[in-house]
């Protein structure tokens, strides 16, 4: 049998490159040889429920680094609408439930194009992108999108994992 317990005794922020091709998290002010094991699990935004992750650590790499089962992006269901000339979005499914913020990164595909924006607001259903879509119809549905969320000194708890 499993037993968690969570590990009160770490102190510190972790961030990571959700874009990157490696799934490392990088600590501050952290120690995670002395407190974290391979097959414990972090859980990444632990202060911010709809932002939080949990990821089981696969390798402690150092004082300051771990690798992670995956990296933190995540792939959207539902439609995102848009029109020419427009740099906002509207999804149209429950994908507010990501809680989108800023920085974080929206990649996206109609026709064979990529389209690589940054949030820079909004709320619920509707955001506004950095760059404005040029070569879209209007109203034109994106069935596939990435969201590379923006994890920098946020929060971690770890779980340590035993087995009983």
């Amino acid at each position: 049998m499993l037993i968690f317990t969570k590990n009160t005794a770490l102190t510190g922020n972790v961030t990571v490159d959700a874009k990157s091709l490696q799934a490392s998290l990088v600590g501050t002010s952290t120690t995670f040889v002395a407190n974290v094991s391979n097959l414990d699990l972090i859980v990444i935004n632990s202060d911010v429920p709809t932002r939080s992750q949990v990821k089981e650590i696969l390798n402690v790499n150092t004082n300051s680094i771990l690798t992670l089962e995956s990296n933190t992006k995540i792939y959207g269901d539902g439609y995102i609408n848009i029109s020419t000339g427009s740099n906002v979005i509207i999804f149209t499914k429950n994908t507010s439930t990501i809680n989108l913020i800023t920085n974080d990164i929206i990649l996206y595909e109609y026709l064979n194009n990529n389209v690589e924006s940054m949030i820079v607001g909004g709320s619920g259903l509707t955001y506004t992108l950095n760059t404005e879509s040029s070569f879209f119809t209007a109203n034109s549905s994106f069935t596939n999108y990435i969201i590379y969320p923006y994890i920098d000194n946020v929060s971690y708890e770890i779980i340590r994992t035993y087995q009983n």
